[in-house]
């Protein structure tokens, strides 16, 4: 009897959502100081984590000088000397090294959680240049200095960005300033209606513990339990409280009456020493330019046109007849983000997809859900929701994910 209540469970707890998108969320978030570092990233468009921490630091100030209280916690003028200690900390290291553990799969987007799933193990490594590199095995991201690189390294193919794209490794894009992590998480969690953060102090360690309610439209809820910010969390972080330093964090998401640890950190190395080697994108990789000159270069060469003004249902049509025939494209637009040589080799080519549900929207995606029948040319069968979107600069619709 033990063993089918606990299979039950393992079973309510797989979200519905295997798909996962991220830049969006991370803009609705951001409070003033980090809206003040994004705006820094954009002008520059390179990531210095040390400039990032002095602009937290200073709206910190500013703040402490108000006498805000946090609910539950201490006068934000107490927090001022930690924030210059902080600085002072972390102006002096070299970079850092950051090993955690979150329940996902190896290859899907770095915001994906699944409380069913086993934990994959994360590391990320920051240069105080601001080079850094994020790996999970199965989907790796690295920021050279000029380019944003993301790619899977068993199916040789990756996708290329501008640097002001961080929101490709939201929300570790946190863990690139970990001198002004404190500051984010009290202000993200005063810009969300039903988050309750409270802080508590020894005499060594800094605690910030916070409970917030699943975020976006659950009407539907395929997107439920996907991301930490779809689900009912309970987060701790613990702090140095004499130079800021971030000792360790855990965020636990509840699912009916109990709570489930889905992401964890085991260690952070201060002053770690990082390869040079790791820090550059690797050869023998089919590179997807989605840089801003890249895809000024689509809007050229292909028929954008095509996905502008219509309605979602209306572009997988078009999808659809695309499949059909392949025509690379029409596909070249509204997959843009797909490699077509490895869609064509594993059925896609001459595939037979059938709009079969009603379009809906769930969670924080930006976008919408299309149920569709794929029929694969190798027989192969699926059903999948597919995730489209036009918030690009054209207004075209784009496939995200279910392919």
């Amino acid at each position: 009897m033990k063993q089918n209540i606990s299979k039950n469970i393992e079973q309510q707890l797989t979200p519905k959502c295997e798909f996962r998108a991220s830049d969006n969320l991370m803009r609705k978030v951001m409070s003033s100081a980090a809206a003040n570092a994004d705006s820094a990233i954009e002008k520059n468009h390179r990531f210095h984590w040390k400039p990032v921490f002095a602009t937290l630091a200073s709206a910190a100030a500013a703040i402490a000088l108000l006498f805000v209280v946090i609910p539950g916690g201490t006068p934000a003028i107490a927090a001022e000397k930690l924030f210059a200690h902080a600085a002072e900390f972390f102006n002096s290291i070299s970079g850092y090294s950051v090993e955690f553990e979150s329940r996902t799969l190896t290859n899907d987007n770095f915001e994906y959680v699944n409380p069913s799933k086993s934990f994959v193990k994360h590391r990320m490594d920051v240069c105080s240049d601001g080079r850094w590199k994020l790996d999970k095995v199965g989907r790796v991201a690295l920021s050279d200095g000029n380019n944003i690189f993301v790619w899977f390294p068993d199916q040789h193919w990756g996708r290329k960005f501008d640097l002001d794209r961080i929101g490709t490794i939201y929300p570790f894009n946190n863990l690139l300033d970990l001198g002004g992590l404190m500051a984010w998480i009290e202000d993200y969690a005063a810009g969300l209606d039903d988050a309750d953060c409270r802080r508590s102090e020894d005499e060594q360690t800094i605690k910030l513990s916070i409970k917030t309610a699943a975020q976006g439209d659950l009407s539907n809820d395929y997107a439920k339990y996907s991301s930490i910010a779809e689900s009912d969390t309970r987060q701790t972080y613990v702090f140095s409280k004499t130079d800021g330093r971030l000792l360790s964090a855990e965020i636990e998401a509840k699912f009916l009456c109990f709570y489930r640890t889905i992401m964890k950190f085991n260690s952070i190395e201060y002053n770690a020493n990082i390869a040079e080697s790791d820090l550059i994108a690797p050869a023998g990789i089919e590179w997807l330019d989605q840089t801003k000159e890249g895809i000024a270069r689509m809007e050229k060469e292909l028929p954008v046109g095509e996905f502008i003004g219509i309605s979602p249902e209306e572009a997988v049509e078009k999808l659809a007849k695309a499949f059909k025939t392949w025509d690379e494209p029409m596909l070249k637009v509204i997959l843009n983000g797909y490699p077509l040589t490895s869609l064509k080799s594993n059925g896609y080519f001459g595939c037979e997809l059938t709009v079969t549900g009603k379009t809906f929207k769930s969670g924080t995606y930006n976008g919408v859900f299309v149920p569709c029948k794929i029929k694969l040319t190798n027989g192969g069968k699926r059903k999948v929701n597919l995730a489209l979107s036009n918030d690009t600069l054209w207004g075209l619709w784009e496939v995200n994910g279910g392919i």
